[in-house]
């Protein structure tokens, strides 16, 4: 199928989101309305080309991959399950934890603490009850405590061709 370009609306929605950066690669976490009507809370916009330099493989084509077409999306909105784009940016330029993965602690301004393990995206994480993206303070790289490791949470591709 071939990958088509952003309407000017859905281009607006993720201007609107902004994006985190992991070297060449822009990622924009967001959920979306299907023109099925449906919602998917973790959806994970990249421009094709970018995403194929930095991943190799098309998301349909890699079984650990899920993938929406863009021209399936009626619209984009924030996800309550985003990190940070500062904070996934901070990853990001830290590097990995070890091959294919990164682990981290959140810290929030309360001092409560939450640990992650991720894949090569970090930009989708589980927060504990009551615990909102407003209310993280710091990240600790490459540590985590075992005691309140959260689960990573799925998500969908959704490749568009390019500029936002």
């Amino acid at each position: 199928m071939q990958i088509l370009s952003l309407n000017s609306d859905l281009k607006a929605y993720l201007k609107l989101i902004g994006y985190s950066q992991d070297n060449e690669v822009k990622y924009w976490p967001s959920s979306v309305v299907t023109t099925g009507g449906e919602f998917i809370e973790n959806v994970c916009f990249a421009e094709v080309n970018e995403y194929l330099r930095h991943w190799g493989i098309m998301p349909n084509l890699d079984p650990d991959k899920k993938q929406i077409h863009i021209q399936n999306v009626q619209k984009i909105q924030e996800t309550p399950n985003r990190l940070p784009a500062k904070f996934a940016n901070s990853l990001y330029s830290e590097g990995e934890s070890g091959m294919g993965y990164y682990k981290f602690k959140v810290v929030f301004k309360d001092g409560e603490e939450s640990s992650y393990v991720t894949g090569s995206l970090v930009d989708f994480i589980k927060y504990p009850n009551g615990y909102s993206q407003g209310m993280i303070d710091n990240i600790v790289h490459h540590k985590t405590n075992k005691n309140k490791l959260q689960k990573n949470l799925e998500y969908v591709w959704c490749l568009f061709n390019g500029a936002v």
